[in-house]
Protein backbone atom coordinates (compact mmCIF):
# COMPACT_ATOMS: atom_id res chain seq x y z
CA UNK A 1 0.00 0.00 0.00
CA UNK A 2 1.49 3.35 -0.90
CA UNK A 3 2.19 6.04 1.69
CA UNK A 4 -0.59 8.38 0.53
CA UNK A 5 -3.29 5.73 1.02
CA UNK A 6 -1.89 4.82 4.44
CA UNK A 7 -2.00 8.47 5.53
CA UNK A 8 -5.59 8.84 4.30
CA UNK A 9 -6.64 5.60 5.96
CA UNK A 10 -5.12 6.44 9.35
CA UNK A 11 -6.34 10.03 9.22
CA UNK A 12 -9.98 9.30 8.44
CA UNK A 13 -10.47 5.84 9.98
CA UNK A 14 -11.31 7.16 13.49
CA UNK A 15 -13.96 9.47 12.00
CA UNK A 16 -15.51 6.67 9.96
CA UNK A 17 -15.63 4.34 12.98
CA UNK A 18 -17.37 6.96 15.11
CA UNK A 19 -19.85 8.02 12.41
CA UNK A 20 -22.70 5.97 13.92
CA UNK A 21 -22.65 7.82 17.24
CA UNK A 22 -24.58 11.06 17.48
CA UNK A 23 -22.59 12.43 20.40
CA UNK A 24 -18.84 12.76 19.78
CA UNK A 25 -18.21 12.34 23.52
CA UNK A 26 -19.95 8.95 23.59
CA UNK A 27 -18.27 5.69 22.64
CA UNK A 28 -20.37 2.95 21.14
CA UNK A 29 -20.93 -0.01 23.42
CA UNK A 30 -20.30 1.83 26.67
CA UNK A 31 -22.85 2.23 29.48
CA UNK A 32 -23.83 5.68 30.55
CA UNK A 33 -27.05 6.89 28.98
CA UNK A 34 -28.43 9.46 31.38
CA UNK A 35 -31.93 9.09 32.68
CA UNK A 36 -33.95 8.36 35.77
CA UNK A 37 -34.87 5.08 37.42
CA UNK A 38 -38.67 5.26 37.79
CA UNK A 39 -39.22 1.74 39.13
CA UNK A 40 -39.79 2.61 42.78
CA UNK A 41 -41.96 5.62 41.95
CA UNK A 42 -44.20 3.78 39.49
CA UNK A 43 -44.50 0.50 41.40
CA UNK A 44 -44.64 1.69 45.02
CA UNK A 45 -45.94 5.27 44.83
CA UNK A 46 -48.30 5.15 41.83
CA UNK A 47 -49.08 1.41 42.19
CA UNK A 48 -48.69 0.79 38.44
CA UNK A 49 -49.19 -2.60 36.84
CA UNK A 50 -49.31 -3.80 33.25
CA UNK A 51 -52.49 -3.89 31.21
CA UNK A 52 -50.98 -5.70 28.20
CA UNK A 53 -49.39 -9.14 27.75
CA UNK A 54 -49.74 -10.03 31.41
CA UNK A 55 -49.70 -13.81 30.82
CA UNK A 56 -46.13 -13.78 29.42
CA UNK A 57 -43.12 -14.32 31.67
CA UNK A 58 -41.15 -11.52 30.01
CA UNK A 59 -42.68 -8.27 28.76
CA UNK A 60 -40.68 -5.29 27.48
CA UNK A 61 -41.74 -2.00 25.90
CA UNK A 62 -41.07 1.66 25.34
CA UNK A 63 -43.66 4.32 26.15
CA UNK A 64 -43.29 7.50 24.10
CA UNK A 65 -46.60 9.29 24.70
CA UNK A 66 -49.44 9.76 27.16
CA UNK A 67 -51.63 7.54 24.94
CA UNK A 68 -49.08 4.71 25.10
CA UNK A 69 -48.86 5.25 28.90
CA UNK A 70 -52.63 4.71 29.10
CA UNK A 71 -52.43 1.63 26.85
CA UNK A 72 -49.65 -0.09 28.80
CA UNK A 73 -50.08 0.93 32.44
CA UNK A 74 -52.80 0.81 35.03
CA UNK A 75 -51.81 3.28 37.78
CA UNK A 76 -53.55 5.10 40.61
CA UNK A 77 -53.27 8.26 38.51
CA UNK A 78 -53.83 8.39 34.77
CA UNK A 79 -51.20 11.11 34.28
CA UNK A 80 -47.68 10.00 33.41
CA UNK A 81 -44.75 10.62 35.69
CA UNK A 82 -42.61 12.16 32.93
CA UNK A 83 -42.70 14.86 30.26
CA UNK A 84 -42.90 13.04 26.91
CA UNK A 85 -41.58 16.12 25.08
CA UNK A 86 -38.25 15.58 26.88
CA UNK A 87 -37.97 11.83 27.54
CA UNK A 88 -39.61 8.44 27.19
CA UNK A 89 -39.80 5.24 29.22
CA UNK A 90 -38.19 1.87 28.60
CA UNK A 91 -39.39 -0.86 30.87
CA UNK A 92 -41.12 -4.09 31.46
CA UNK A 93 -41.79 -6.97 33.75
CA UNK A 94 -40.06 -10.28 34.37
CA UNK A 95 -41.84 -13.12 36.14
CA UNK A 96 -39.44 -14.92 38.46
CA UNK A 97 -40.29 -18.31 39.91
CA UNK A 98 -37.72 -17.91 42.71
CA UNK A 99 -38.59 -14.72 44.61
CA UNK A 100 -36.64 -12.52 42.21
CA UNK A 101 -35.84 -8.86 42.71
CA UNK A 102 -34.30 -6.19 40.50
CA UNK A 103 -30.56 -6.23 41.14
CA UNK A 104 -29.28 -4.04 38.31
CA UNK A 105 -30.48 -2.08 35.29
CA UNK A 106 -28.02 -0.74 32.73
CA UNK A 107 -28.48 1.27 29.52
CA UNK A 108 -25.80 1.09 26.82
CA UNK A 109 -25.51 3.32 23.76
CA UNK A 110 -24.89 0.95 20.84
CA UNK A 111 -25.09 3.89 18.39
CA UNK A 112 -27.69 2.16 16.21
CA UNK A 113 -29.65 0.88 19.23
CA UNK A 114 -30.05 1.25 22.96
CA UNK A 115 -29.28 -1.94 24.86
CA UNK A 116 -31.26 -2.37 28.07
CA UNK A 117 -29.76 -4.99 30.36
CA UNK A 118 -31.82 -6.09 33.35
CA UNK A 119 -30.38 -8.35 36.05
CA UNK A 120 -32.86 -10.14 38.31
CA UNK A 121 -31.45 -11.95 41.32
CA UNK A 122 -33.24 -15.05 42.57
CA UNK A 123 -33.62 -15.66 46.28
CA UNK A 124 -33.85 -19.01 47.99
CA UNK A 125 -37.59 -19.56 47.74
CA UNK A 126 -40.10 -20.73 45.18
CA UNK A 127 -42.70 -17.97 45.22
CA UNK A 128 -43.64 -16.35 41.94
CA UNK A 129 -42.73 -12.67 41.91
CA UNK A 130 -43.20 -10.03 39.26
CA UNK A 131 -40.10 -7.88 38.88
CA UNK A 132 -40.87 -4.53 37.25
CA UNK A 133 -38.33 -2.12 35.77
CA UNK A 134 -38.90 1.38 34.38
CA UNK A 135 -36.35 3.96 33.32
CA UNK A 136 -36.76 7.29 31.55
CA UNK A 137 -34.20 8.27 28.92
CA UNK A 138 -33.77 11.40 26.79
CA UNK A 139 -36.03 11.75 23.77
CA UNK A 140 -33.08 11.90 21.35
CA UNK A 141 -32.80 8.08 21.73
CA UNK A 142 -36.45 7.48 20.82
CA UNK A 143 -35.86 6.63 17.15
CA UNK A 144 -33.31 3.93 17.94
CA UNK A 145 -34.09 0.26 18.24
CA UNK A 146 -34.46 -0.81 21.88
CA UNK A 147 -32.84 -4.19 22.62
CA UNK A 148 -33.68 -5.83 25.94
CA UNK A 149 -31.67 -8.54 27.70
CA UNK A 150 -33.06 -9.92 30.94
CA UNK A 151 -30.94 -12.32 32.97
CA UNK A 152 -31.80 -14.08 36.20
CA UNK A 153 -28.84 -14.96 38.40
CA UNK A 154 -28.73 -17.13 41.49
CA UNK A 155 -27.90 -15.55 44.84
Amino acid sequence: MNSFIKILLFTFLPFLMAAGCEDANTSCGEPGISGTDLTDSLVNDLKCSLKKLTDQDEVTFSIKSQDEWNEWLNCETAESAIDFTEEFIVGGRYRSYQCGYLKDFQLTDECEAVRVEVIVEARDCEAITEVYFFHSIPLNYSERKIEFTIKQIEQ
